[in-house]
Parts: structure tokens; C-alpha cells; sequence
């Protein structure tokens, strides 16, 4: 199905690309009984130089990062960006040891890989890469640390989950997995314990100066518990809201904190930041 992407995306999303015409997207719904969403699909003209998966912070809507899937389609990229129905949870109280939003998350993160896998077989086999936002973030953290996702009790992964190992490269945006209002530490889980990745996925973490939900302090933190340590790139006078336009259901202004450089521009230097670790 061919639909433009909820109209004028990119004239509410950017305010200084108001002029520019809508995007049509591919739509596909998420098929699998543990997810309910929809695949939101940028596919280039020609064949991609690889196939880039976005996860989306909560309750956040694909709309939202019209400037990453944009910019990177501009590239040569095909875009697949997991829309997730899901209601946020999360298990920051005793009162549940109910599944955190993020672990709810892996079986949407789950159809977008195989969608792109199933749809650009070469393009994923060469170069396949995740970027997420906040919640999106610690889903890509979590997948890629197998041995936990599929030994904690609270994981919605499936049985037979054994880790994500052909990503070649992960960027996390505003995310970590320090206990905080935006990332929820899981009961069998320590601030402190060994985080692992696949030896062959580069991962780049990249944090808001602003950013009052996960802070530089908090991702580094969270980069230092891996061998070697994760880089974390920092943007000046980025906040956390900027990278997802800054509005929605989700959106906590009281959790976040000021940002003293537009959307706009904390887009254009973050997307300047990825192209580079893309390229290298």
C-alpha cells in the first residue's frame, strides 16, 4: 500500500522545510501475534547501499523523524521505521514487575529487521543498521546483549530469541540504561553489570547536552560497561524532545530541559554525525 506519511510531515515536523512536498511512504502492519504497529518503508530508486531500521521513542509516530529517514534515503538508503500500538509501561515501582515498554518493544524491532532482510536481502546482508530514539535506544541495547534479553523473566522477546548478531552498526539517540524516568532498570537487572554486543556491530551513542531524560552523564555511564567502551558523541544544546519535534502524547517537558539550539539544527548536526560513522 502507497499512502503519503500522515500528509504534511516534514511542513510540521520543520519548520525551515515547510516548502517541501509530501513523501510517500510504503506501509505495511507488523504480522507477528506478539506486535501489533505498522512498518512505515522508504525504499530508494535503485538498489540500497544498505537498509537502515528505526525505532522510534514512546509512543512516538514515525512523522516524528521524517529528518532522519529523509536525510538518510537521501543517501541511498532503504528506511524501514517500526510504528509500535503499545501502551506505555514500564516497571519503575514495586507495584508491577510488570514488562517495561522497552522489552514489549523487541518483537515490533524484530518485524522491521526481518522486513528489511526480506525485502533488500543483499542490501541487508552488506550493511544493515538500527537507530533508535530514547525507548527505541534501549531496545537495540537490549536486543544486542542476547544472553540478557533471553535470560530475564520480564523479557517479551520470543523463546526462541537469541539475539540480534548481523547488525552492522547501532546508533543510540538519547537512551542508556541507567535508572532514570526514561530507562527503567529491570529487577534482576544492576546499573553496573557487564553490557555485550556481537563482535562484528559497531554501536555509537549519541547524547543531548540538555537532554534532562538521559543525560551525557547517564550514556556514559552506560558506554563505560562495555569492552572497550562505547563513544558517545555529545550535541551542544541539544534536549531530548528535539530529535522527535518536540511534541506528542509522550512528551515530558517536566522530565526534559531546555534546549538553547533549534530542531532543526540539533537534526542537521546529529544527522552530520551519523553520515560520519556510517562512513567510516
Amino acid at each position: 500500500m502507497r499512502i503519503v506519511l500522515r500528509c504534511l510531515i516534514v511542513a510540521l515536523a520543520l519548520p525551515s522545510l515547510a516548502h517541501a512536498q509530501p513523501v510517500a511512504y510504503d506501509a505495511a502492519p507488523i504480522d507477528r501475534p506478539d506486535a501489533q504497529g505498522v512498518l512505515w518503508i522508504k525504499a530508494p530508486p535503485a538498489e540500497p547501499r544498505g537498509v537502515v531500521v528505526v525505532l522510534p521513542g514512546a509512543q512516538m509516530t514515525a512523522d516524528r523523524y521524517t529528518w532522519l529517514s529523509e536525510g538518510l534515503a537521501a543517501d541511498g538508503f532503504a528506511v524501514v521505521i517500526a510504528e509500535a500500538a503499545l501502551e506505555w509501561r514500564t516497571a519503575s515501582s514495586a507495584q508491577d514487575k510488570k514488562l517495561p515498554a522497552r522489552y514489549a518493544m523487541i518483537p515490533h524491532a524484530l518485524a522491521a529487521l526481518d522486513q528489511a532482510r526480506s525485502r533488500w536481502p543483499a542490501a541487508a546482508r552488506a550493511n544493515l543498521i538500527a537507530i533508535g530514539h530514547s525507548l527505541g535506544g534501549g531496545v537495540i541495547l537490549d536486543m544486542l546483549d542476547s544472553a540478557e534479553a533471553a535470560r530475564n523473566p520480564n523479557t517479551k522477546a520470543p523463546k526462541d530469541f537469541t539475539g540480534v548478531t548481523d547488525l552492522d552498526k547501532a546508533v543510540i539517540l538519547g537512551a542508556s540504561l541507567q535508572a532514570s524516568g526514561g530507562a527503567v532498570v529491570l529487577p534482576n537487572r544492576s546499573d553496573t553489570r557487564v553490557l555485550r554486543r556481537p563482535e562484528g556491530t559497531q554501536i555509537l551513542m549519541i547524547a543531548g547536552e540538555n537532554d534532562g531524560m538521559a543525560t551525557p552523564a547517564q550514556m556514559q555511564k552506560t558506554a563505560a560497561r562495555y569492552t572497550p567502551p562505547l563513544d558517545v558523541r555529545v550535541v551542544a544544546g541539544a534536549n531530548h524532545l528535539g530529535w522527535s519535534a518536540g511534541r506528542g502524547p509522550m512528551d515530558r517537558p517536566d522530565l526534559d530541559k531546555p534546549a538553547t539550539i533549534t530542531d532543526d539544527e540539533q537534526n542537521r548536526r546529529t544527522l552530520e554525525i551519523i553520515r560520519a560513522f556510517l562512513a567510516s
